[in-house]
């Protein structure tokens, strides 16, 4: 299901790729596999963003932080704080936009993360945000 809806999304059909994702998404949440579900939530809140459903995004992304942190994925919870920033952007909510610094930020039962992790995030950030 996940992958159709990307495929779908990848071929600009944007509106039929909703479907697929939030099913995928529903069945990552219903077999408490939290690191895919915050994935795939985080997938979807993206997916509303470009659609214009801005609310919804937010909404979504809130979901998506929520998903992360029950996983305990360092790298996921900064992925899904920064969508979530990025669409309380987009509504004006700009005191609650804060976009998570990479490595200084993160840590995952008080530990700082460190080589490959940190490396994640940075390639991450310049995808998203080249400049």
């Amino acid at each position: 299901m996940s992958q159709a809806g990307y495929g779908l999304r990848a071929l600009g059909r944007l509106r039929e790729a909703a479907a697929p994702m939030q099913a995928a998404s529903e069945l990552a949440v219903s077999k408490e596999e939290w690191t895919p579900a915050a994935a795939r939530v985080g997938n979807l809140s993206e997916l509303f963003l470009t659609l214009g459903q801005v609310q919804k995004a937010v909404d979504t992304a809130r979901q998506s932080v929520d998903f992360a942190d029950r996983s305990g994925h360092a790298f996921e919870k900064w992925k899904q704080r920064y969508k979530l920033a990025g669409a309380l952007h987009q509504i004006g909510r700009h005191d609650e936009a804060e976009i998570p610094r990479p490595g200084a930020d993160i840590r995952l039962r008080g530990r700082r993360l460190r080589g490959r992790q940190t490396a994640q995030i940075r390639r991450w950030r310049r995808f998203r945000h080249p400049l």
